[in-house]
């Protein structure tokens, strides 16, 4: 698939997700013309709080011996789920196609459809089909009624 100036960037912005988002990492994925198919895969991370990636983390208040009821008290932040991903990967990738629109005096439109198919592979016979799909959809492009 060639991509064109919009692609690339939805290319590179897929790309940075995992610098982005600590508990992501990158699988089968192809961008084509009028939509995109990935493969999400979440890992458990624990990171101490002061650390500023964005994850899963967990710290334990430090107390004196003396404060019990501090002793119990940790703060947590819960790990960004799929949707945070897909929503933060959708509003990177439009505000820089934006700036190719407004640095060309145009429109943009609609570039994304409100939601997303989700769908949670459960063992590899699901993987190895979705991910065959994945990788097999440019050579059905032709057959699209966007073509």
């Amino acid at each position: 698939m060639v991509l064109n100036p919009f692609g690339v960037i939805a290319y590179k912005q897929w790309i940075k997700l995992s610098e982005r988002f600590s508990n992501f990492e990158l699988d089968v994925f192809q961008i084509m013309p009028n939509h995109f198919h990935g493969i999400i895969v979440l890992k458990d991370v624990i990171q101490p709080v002061e650390e500023t990636a964005v994850g899963a983390t967990l710290a334990v208040a430090q107390n004196d011996e003396d404060d019990k009821e501090n002793l119990m008290r940790a703060t947590a932040r819960v790990a960004p789920t799929i949707a945070d991903i897909v929503g933060a990967y959708k509003s990177i990738v439009s505000n820089e196609c934006l700036k190719i629109c407004k640095a060309q005096n145009k429109s943009m439109g609609k570039l994304w459809q409100r939601n997303y198919y989700e769908h949670v592979i459960k063992d590899e016979r699901a993987y190895n089909n979705i991910s065959n799909y994945i990788i097999n959809n440019p050579i059905k492009w032709n057959e699209d009624k966007f073509y």
